[in-house]
């Protein structure tokens, strides 16, 4: 059996394996959201990314949680209602302490329902339901932005 002479060795290129996550730097993500079962799904799809998560059903928890964080915060994903704190006053807490912080809102609720609760139109949100690429998407424009909010 012949083969036919190549002038160079063929060189493996490097593609990119699909569904394996880009890492993030040492990013510590909150996560607050009453229902269980959305809270689990949006901890699993940014731990796949890389991210550290903490994870809260309410406003209390997160901010105990906050406080026996070491480090920095990047970024609190927070429902917009919730039980036992209103969103805005829980935000409040979470820049005494965190004041690096950026907010990511997200709600099925929209309009009135919004504002009424601290949610101004020029502020991060996220509408339910979503994808999980579109959380991705969002999650790395906040994190990418200079100016926590």
């Amino acid at each position: 059996m012949y083969l036919p002479r190549v002038g160079q060795p063929a060189v493996e290129s490097e593609t990119p394996q699909a569904g394996k996550p880009t890492l993030a730097l040492q990013d510590t993500i909150l996560v607050v959201e009453d229902e269980e079962s959305i809270r689990n799904l949006i901890t699993t799809v940014l731990q796949d990314q890389g991210y550290q998560v903490l994870a809260a059903g309410d406003g209390i928890q997160a901010l105990q949680g906050l406080q026996m964080l070491k480090g920095q915060c990047s970024l609190v994903i927070t429902d917009v209602i919730m039980p036992r704190m209103k969103s805005s006053t829980f935000i409040e807490g979470v820049h005494a302490m965190r004041p690096e912080a950026k907010v990511l809102y997200m709600s099925g609720y929209a309009g009135d329902t919004l504002q009424a609760n601290g949610v101004q139109d020029d502020m991060p949100f996220l509408p339910k339901p979503f994808l999980p690429t579109t959380l991705i998407e969002k999650v790395r424009e906040l994190l990418q932005t200079a100016q926590p909010r």
